[in-house]
């Protein structure tokens, strides 16, 4: 026999960079395990009657009486069709690199190595789809410059301040600016709704010609 249940109440909720969500609220007349067990109970994965982009995630129950229990069915998705909106942010994560070859002497070496720690630049997306890749693309972020220097070294460890026609030598004919790209994708709402982030980090490498 199938769980006997009455409907008391719903609370949407519309995140403006999430998934909506969507709880409706149950009476039932069963014990918890009963009514968690029936199958004539929504299930994880299953659909929403009226809204065919919302989906079970996520089912609580608990007992009130000997022969009675309170049913909380969550379901994540969109109400309306539409996909959250791409966020997008920035930073400057602290790096740093070597070099052992510069434009002037490639493709040799050097005996001592140049080095700095700059602020590198940094871009990222976050998009949802409904498979596990998207078209959205992530922007470039900006170029390294000597403003960005932190320290640099070439015998010995100097401010960024120092020598300023020197710590710009170092930067523009040591190093070579290269952009790394990755990107994840998270299972949010199983087989339908995938949470993707795609970061952009302009890094310094030691000189090579392009090629």
């Amino acid at each position: 026999m199938a769980v006997t249940r009455y409907r008391t109440g719903k609370t949407p909720n519309q995140p403006q960079f999430a998934l909506d969500q969507f709880t409706e609220h149950w009476k039932c007349r069963e014990t918890a395990d009963v009514v968690l067990l029936d199958g004539s109970v929504p299930q994880r994965g299953d659909a929403h009657p009226d809204y065919a982009g919302m989906f079970v995630t996520d089912r609580y129950c608990s007992e009130t009486g000997p022969s009675s229990s309170l049913l909380d069915l969550v379901y994540t998705g969109t109400l309306s069709g539409d996909l959250p909106p791409v966020q997008d942010a920035e930073d400057n994560p602290v790096q740093s690199a070597t070099t052992y070859t510069s434009s002037a002497i490639f493709p040799l070496v050097a005996t001592l190595p140049a080095s700095v720690q700059y602020r590198a630049h940094s871009k990222s997306i976050v998009c949802w789809s409904t498979t596990d890749t998207s078209a959205e693309v992530c922007p470039d972020p900006d170029a390294v410059t000597i403003d960005d220097l932190i320290t640099w070294s070439l015998v010995a460890e100097q401010p960024a301040s120092s020598f300023p026609d020197i710590a710009l030598w170092i930067l523009t004919n040591a190093f070579v600016q290269r952009i790394i790209e990755t990107v994840s994708a998270e299972e949010i709402v199983a087989g339908q709704y995938w949470r993707i982030t795609k970061r952009k980090v302009m890094n310094l490498y030691p000189y090579a010609p392009a090629s």
